[in-house]
């Protein structure tokens, strides 16, 4: 199973979880009465869309190579990343018109026992699921799995939210707090949104992707045939970067011999940063004003 196939799987896995909650939270509000349940178990039903935007740009980034995307398609990923930032966004905006409508017309928060209980189950799960999610985006490095794991924890940030706000009331707080502690939440939201648009908009824009003194420093170590490292260039995402680069080496050498040296310098770029590299290479011979 590659790469590709582990996250569908997970995000099929997470989709599944999140409509059987969601299911489940609808039924048990329209039983027992509880109209916040079932807000909640709508709101469930928009935490699918985020799994759907990662299938579907993940769908498309497994495609192999081709004559009109001879570099692949592994933007698709990132750019569902950054849709799913986008949704992000949304639910930070969300959160700020319901602060400015409850200045404009204050509300008691009230929920009782079941819907207390409901929230905590949901808190619990949501936890679950973006830990769970949140740790195989890391070792896949898959910027979808990842991005959808902040849209779980923004889930988790709500939820105690209301908790937390409906405790400190209980406790003589005024009723202030609940807009404070929302604005609270919308900014942590909003911190994650930044990051995932800094992410990949660095991916998408061609953003260097590896330090070139690095790059210089391991290449110059190959052979003692490479005389100079120079017009570096790197791009591409954390498990696959595609490098340019010119060295120059001694004139003399056979067309086999500077083949072979540049699949040599390609094999140490990989063992070195233990990444996927591609790596295109300018030979130059060496003049002696080279060497000035």
């Amino acid at each position: 199973m590659n790469r590709y196939q582990k996250i569908n799987r997970l995000l099929i896995l997470i989709l599944v979880i999140n409509f059987i909650v969601a299911a489940v939270k609808i039924a048990m509000g329209y039983l027992f009465k509880i109209n916040s349940l079932t807000s909640d178990g709508i709101h469930a039903l928009s935490d699918g869309t985020s799994n759907i935007v990662g299938l579907i740009g993940t769908k498309y980034a497994a495609r192999n190579p081709d004559k009109e995307h001879p570099y692949g398609y592994y933007k698709y990923e990132t750019a569902a990343a950054f849709v799913i930032g986008f949704m992000l966004f949304a639910i930070t905006l969300g959160i700020i018109a319901n602060v400015v409508l409850w200045f404009l017309s204050p509300k008691i928060p009230a929920i009782d026992a079941l819907g207390f209980l409901g929230i905590i189950f949901t808190l619990i799960l949501n936890t679950i699921i973006a830990t769970l999610e949140y740790r195989a985006g890391k070792r896949l490095e898959s910027e979808v799995l990842v991005t959808d794991s902040l849209h779980t924890r923004c889930d988790i940030f709500i939820s105690a939210g209301v908790l937390f706000s409906i405790l400190l009331i209980k406790f003589g707080f005024p009723y202030i707090i609940d807009p404070i502690l929302s604005l609270f939440i919308a900014g942590l939201i909003f911190i994650s949104c930044v990051k995932i648009f800094r992410s990949t908009l660095h991916v998408l824009l061609d953003k260097k992707a590896v330090d070139e003194q690095a790059i210089i420093d391991i290449v110059s170590r190959v052979d003692s045939d490479i005389l100079d490292v120079h017009k570096i260039r790197s791009r591409g995402k954390k498990n696959h970067i595609y490098i340019d680069l010119h060295f120059i080496t001694y004139g003399d050498k056979t067309v086999f011999e500077s083949h072979d040296l540049s699949h040599r310098i390609e094999e140490e770029l990989k063992l070195k940063l233990q990444k996927n590299i591609d790596i295109i290479a300018h030979i130059e011979p060496y003049e002696e004003k080279a060497a000035l």
